[in-house]
């Protein structure tokens, strides 16, 4: 799919960088996670899933996305994280932090095709996280979705299993009135084509009743805002800014993921 005529050109991307708000690394604590041993993040059997602790953002890799586009998503990914953070608290100021984070991702090389915030509905009293997140993935997936529901599935059933991913999520997605995160399944088509979802959600404080059931939540008492979109790849733009990303990141991407263990 010819994706071009969405994506700034050369000449716009050199502007937006040139403008950008300088990231206080010393103090950030980005920069901090960086500190931390980074585990190897291949993983010769298939998918592997990641996660940041601003946030927090969760990426999964289904096992037929190449090397170079693994490197893109956590890239974009963590790029847009640090742009949209100098714009707003995203509990805050939530459409200005959305709006910060899409155009960093387009000069990145990701288009998000729509950036609307909805309240999330259901006729269940009794709702999970995983179960919402599966629910969304279903309803905005469309032809990608027998993929992308095992793919997510198989992360978040990762994450459960992990008590000290668990832990780094609870600290890290907590704001002062919302809880929030973000859930990126990324998966290459037969073709070649990268796909990809975003999910974001912003919830206020949830009760937890159990790692097993993976919050639940009294939808009575819950209110949950969705963002959920396709998001079009272009890896030429990414290459042509890439060096740009780096040096506003000013360190690896790779430092500031953790891998999921398995279960």
């Amino acid at each position: 799919m010819d994706n071009s005529t969405v994506f700034p050109c050369a000449e716009k991307s050199a502007e937006f960088f040139s403008n950008l708000e300088v990231p206080d690394l010393q103090h950030s604590p980005l920069s901090m996670r960086g500190l931390l041993a980074s585990e190897e993040l291949d993983d010769e059997a298939g998918e592997v899933a990641l996660m940041t602790s601003e946030g927090p953002t969760i990426l999964t890799f289904a096992d037929k996305l190449s090397a170079d586009k693994r490197q893109m998503a956590k890239d974009a990914t963590l790029f847009a994280e640090m742009v949209a953070n100098t714009s707003g608290s995203i509990q805050e100021q939530p459409l200005q932090w959305l709006a910060a984070y899409r155009e960093a991702m387009l000069h990145a090389g990701w288009f998000m095709t729509s950036s609307d915030r909805q309240s999330y509905n259901t006729s269940k009293r009794d709702i999970t996280m995983d179960s919402v997140v599966l629910e969304i993935v279903a309803s905005v997936a469309g032809g990608n979705a027998a993929a992308m529901i095992p793919l997510v599935s198989r992360a978040l059933d990762k994450l459960k299993g992990d008590e000290d991913m668990i832990t780094l999520f609870n600290n890290n997605s907590t704001g002062a009135s919302k809880d929030s995160c973000r859930i990126l399944p990324c998966l290459e088509t037969d073709n070649g084509e990268a796909v990809t979802l975003f999910i974001g959600l912003e919830y206020n404080k949830r009760t937890d009743k159990g790692g097993a059931l993976f919050w639940k939540w009294d939808n009575e008492t819950m209110d949950i805002t969705q963002v959920a979109t396709m998001v079009n790849w272009n890896e030429r733009v990414y290459q042509r800014n890439k060096d740009d990303i780096h040096d506003y990141m000013g360190i690896s991407s790779d430092n500031f993921f953790r891998k999921i263990k398995k279960k």
